[in-house]
């Protein structure tokens, strides 16, 4: 059995594909949104966390369970993501 797991932006136009929503009515097929900040995700500059909501699609929950601690714990501010920089990192402007 081939397994997989896709990640985008919550609210990614991935997501509205019609493959996607063909993949999206198996059964077996498992999704969750995760929040970047709780991954680490900060701004370059001053350090504070990024949200950026997430959503995964898995072919399997043990493939995502791992990840249920990456929800917004609420324990701080977000930076607000404004876009990607020519050196490929996220940069933002300060709350």
């Amino acid at each position: 059995t081939r397994h997989f797991i896709a990640e985008n932006p919550r609210g990614s136009h991935l997501w509205t594909l019609q493959i996607w929503s063909h993949v999206a009515r198996n059964p077996h097929v498992v999704q969750i949104g995760i929040d970047m900040c709780m991954a680490g995700m900060q701004d370059y500059d001053t350090t504070q966390p990024i949200r950026k909501p997430t959503t995964l699609v898995a072919s399997t929950q043990l493939l995502i369970n791992h990840f249920e601690q990456f929800k917004c714990d609420g324990s701080h501010e977000h930076a607000i993501i404004e876009g990607k920089a020519s050196d490929g990192e996220f940069r933002s402007h300060k709350c």
